[in-house]
């Protein structure tokens, strides 16, 4: 969708800048296309946003009262917060199907680069768990996490009264993927390890991405047009333009 679009965005701008200053005999060089920085953007399910798994979310991982896991997200440039986060959760039958936990998001400073200082720790509430693999929205727009290096981790904590059954976070063990850096915690965060650490027996079952998305918030940066530059779609499009004609170099195209 986001291709057709830019497609037609395209043809806007050639239509656009072709019934402009340039002559019969004068050839385009080339059209850019940008999307400018939106702000604060939340989209169905983080699809939109920074995805690690290929949606075969079929292992899940619980510790326990307490216990925590996260995953690294290296985020794009000009990230300056996050506005959404998608958390995938799967039960086992005896299991309750709400449950009260907290988001937790910590800069990637810890030993080894594992999760350091904490940025946020926010309380929520999932209801309707299933099941099979689902994945619940939170919008974070009101919190302003303070994301500042580029990379940091997201995950969640489970309660300090656990119930009946387990609640898991989903992984995803497909071989295609790139291994992301993942920890998993038995006492609140204080410490970490890897998969390794609790789950020696089953190292097959290893998470290359663990069932968290996000939706990274880029400082807005409007298009400004001027001579060189055409706006487009209420300034998130950016289009410039370069022409030469025979003998010529490839100078810049008039908006």
């Amino acid at each position: 969708m986001r291709q057709a679009a830019l497609v037609a965005l395209a043809a806007l701008a050639a239509t656009t800048l072709g019934s402009g200053g340039l002559a019969p005999q004068d050839e385009p060089a080339g059209i850019e296309i940008a999307a400018c920085g939106l702000g604060k953007v939340v989209t169905p399910g983080c699809t939109g946003g920074v995805v690690y798994d290929d949606g075969s979310l079929g292992a899940g991982y619980a510790l326990g009262a307490q216990s925590a896991a996260a995953m690294r997200f290296d985020l794009p440039a000009g990230t300056v917060s996050l506005d959404q986060a998608c958390i995938c959760l799967v039960r086992d039958s005896a299991a309750p199907t709400s449950m009260n936990f907290d988001l937790i998001v910590y800069d990637n400073d810890g030993a080894g680069g594992s999760p350091g200082t904490r940025l946020i720790e926010t309380p929520l509430t999932i209801d309707h768990i299933e099941t099979t693999p689902t994945f619940f929205s939170f919008n974070l727009t009101s919190l302003s996490i303070p994301v500042s290096d580029g990379s940091v981790f997201v995950g969640i904590r489970w309660p300090a009264s656990y119930f009946g059954g387990n609640i898991y976070i989903c992984g995803d063990t497909s071989a295609g993927l790139t291994q992301r850096t993942n920890f998993f915690s038995a006492n609140n965060g204080t410490t970490w390890g890897t998969h390794a650490t609790f789950f020696p027996a089953n190292p097959g079952n290893n998470p290359r991405a663990l069932g968290i998305r996000v939706d990274p918030e880029l400082q807005a940066t409007p298009c400004v047009p001027n001579a060189d530059t055409m706006c487009l779609n209420s300034n998130r499009f950016r289009v410039t333009a370069t022409f030469s004609t025979a003998g010529s170099p490839i100078s810049p195209a008039h908006a």
